[in-house]
């Protein structure tokens, strides 16, 4: 059961299942659990970003139903000719700036994490305030949500970044084992098409981000952590970012009512 108190919040990457992720959050905030620090990885990231910044559950709701994800992932004749990608992710980041504004790590209400991988050095790249305080929240977020070969990296300062779920796909132990922690993962296990190129290549990711999520799951678990799993549904690839508005609203409710079950049982 899930009490209703402050809670450090972790969210898995979730690709375009992020109005489940979004919709489990509301749950929480409905049932008067508030969040003393939070972190997230690739689509987890935005949505532990709108939080840090103090957005309100109606506006979480809103953005979860009526974001067309389409316009976010086309692609870019730029990106594919260099071979960095096929979409050069900028109808994302001004997507990205417009939701969450400019303001730096440093500037947000509730303290933030949020992880990207170091595609030159093969490791986990943090922004933070103690890490990179000077970052913009809305380019963190740009930076973590870099799926590979969807997404072209982001440069920062001379480092290549792409998704965090590359290497913390649940960033729970980002967290300050300091008080209750929460995680909230997305489920992306399961059969995936394999019909072609692209295809073969989301279900590498989707096999890659299960697997390394372990390490985070046992130490937050060794601290005590309440983890919440979402489960999709069927025939929704989390990737599949051609989504009507009534399969965002039935997304947005399974989160929630997952949630409210966990804060129940």
């Amino acid at each position: 059961m899930i009490k209703r108190r402050a809670y450090g919040l972790a969210l898995s990457g979730a690709g375009f299942y992020i109005p489940m992720q979004i919709g489990a959050v509301c749950a929480l905030m409905d049932g008067g659990v508030t969040f003393t620090q939070v972190a997230g990885t690739s689509a987890g990231s935005a949505v532990a970003a709108a939080i840090a910044i103090g957005m309100t559950r109606q506006q979480l709701e809103k953005v979860a139903v009526d974001t067309d994800f389409r316009p976010l992932f086309g692609p870019s004749a730029k990106a594919i000719i260099s071979r960095r990608g096929y979409c050069n992710g900028d109808r994302l980041h001004d997507f990205l700036y417009e939701v969450l504004g400019d303001g730096a790590m440093d500037e947000t209400i509730i303290p933030l994490t949020i992880m990207a991988s170091d595609l030159r050095r093969s490791r986990g790249f943090e922004f933070s305030a103690k890490a990179h305080p000077s970052a913009k929240v809305a380019d963190a977020c740009r930076a973590s949500m870099s799926v590979p070969i969807a997404f072209v990296p982001y440069d920062y300062l001379g480092n290549t970044l792409a998704d965090g779920g590359m290497r913390c796909n649940m960033p729970l132990n980002k967290l300050d084992p300091v008080g209750p922690l929460l995680g909230i993962e997305m489920n992306i296990a399961g059969e995936n098409q394999l019909d072609g190129p692209i295809d073969l290549a989301f279900a590498c990711i989707s096999m890659m981000l299960a697997a390394n999520e372990l390490d985070s799951l046992i130490w937050g678990k060794a601290h005590g952590a309440k983890i919440v799993t979402l489960d999709p549904i069927a025939g929704i690839n989390f990737m599949d970012n051609d989504l009507a508005q009534a399969e965002r609203q039935a997304m947005f409710n399974k989160g929630y009512t997952t949630m409210r079950i966990a804060m129940h049982g």
